[in-house]
């Protein structure tokens, strides 16, 4: 199964359009996902881009997410001990069923990681591309 990185970012302004910026990168090789929205959330485009830059990849791999807050979809376990993503109580619980479903399908394996500096790291990244 490949590892990939996954550097994401969502952010939105005063008028609430927002975008998101996912780099995936594999073996050195970089590739950047971009896109926008309206009427929404710094949250909610940060989940955009977890779920669009999983989207893009062709087979199963074993992603590690990393991002400056998590995305909510914290490991739980289910009763067979299997991990399911916890969306229970979420605001953004339309997005994190998508995500699931989207890990689920492509038989992906995610792990998210905080970067305290996560800004000056994916800025850095964004330079090479």
């Amino acid at each position: 199964m490949k590892e990939v990185n996954m550097y994401v970012r969502g952010s939105r302004n005063i008028e609430r359009e927002g975008t998101y910026k996912v780099i995936l990168e594999y073996k050195g090789y970089r590739k950047l996902i971009e896109g926008k929205d309206i009427n929404t959330t710094s949250n909610r485009m940060l989940i955009i881009g977890v779920i669009k830059g999983i989207e893009a990849l062709k087979e199963p791999c074993k992603i590690k997410v990393y991002s400056h807050t998590y995305v909510g979809f914290g490991k739980m376990k289910s009763k067979k001990g299997k991990e399911i993503i916890g969306v229970r109580n979420s605001v953004n619980k339309d997005l994190l069923l998508i995500l699931k479903q989207t890990i689920k399908d492509g038989g992906h394996i995610v792990e998210e990681k905080l970067l305290k500096n996560h800004k000056e790291i994916f800025n850095s990244l964004l330079n090479t591309l």
